[in-house]
């Protein structure tokens, strides 16, 4: 296994005068490792390579100018805090492959306005996008079977939520979409249904 770190980034590739990080074209990283780019406050964009298989914890949190940011099908696991305080990231796609996003890892991301979470997810952590509060648009393609505590909580603009097979999820946790005061009081009663947890 081959992890970039915040101390040999460098190794790997470079910010350019746009913001970008910039891999190299022969990079051979196969793990975006802990706090790697955490407090990067230059970084704008990045474009994973099809060579990374997981993001580890807390690997681009508080970068408070990325804007966006492209995940590649080869990751499988996304770390907890990951991206949380990214708060110009605007969307995000978790792309097929990835089995679990981990608690917190969009968490804070106040400028998110749209989540698509691809078939073959299987699950969402505690707080994954907790005060998202940008956040209008999550669908959840078929899949997940469990939405962790707080997944949700706080997305106080959440009015359009998808949940394909919905009866496939196994378990939602406690007030995983609390305080989603802009949701539809037939989602809610359709969410309601999977746990007799309070979700609210």
């Amino acid at each position: 296994m081959t992890i970039l770190t915040n101390g040999n980034r460098d190794d790997f590739g470079k910010i350019n005068e746009d913001g970008k990080f910039v891999f190299k074209p022969d990079t051979n990283v196969t793990s975006i490792g802990k706090g790697a780019f955490e407090n990067c406050e230059a970084l704008i964009s990045v474009i994973i390579p099809n060579s990374v298989t997981s993001i580890c914890d807390n690997a681009f949190s508080k970068c408070t100018a990325l804007t966006s940011v492209i995940i590649p099908n080869s990751v499988t696991s996304i770390g907890n805090f990951a991206f949380e305080n990214c708060t110009a990231l605007t969307s995000v796609i978790i792309p097929k492959d990835v089995e679990s996003i981990g608690n917190g890892a969009f968490s804070n991301c106040t400028a998110l306005t749209s989540v698509t979470i691809e078939e073959g997810v299987k699950t969402i952590g505690d707080g994954a996008f907790s005060n998202c509060t940008a956040l209008t648009s999550v669908t959840i393609e078929e899949g997940v079977i469990s939405i962790g505590d707080g997944a949700f909580d706080n997305c106080t603009a959440l009015n359009q939520l998808v949940i394909e097979h919905l009866e496939s999820v196994k378990s939602i946790g406690y007030r995983a979409f609390r305080n989603c005061i802009a949701l539809d009081d037939n989602i809610i009663e359709a969410i309601k249904k999977i746990n007799i947890e309070e979700i609210l």
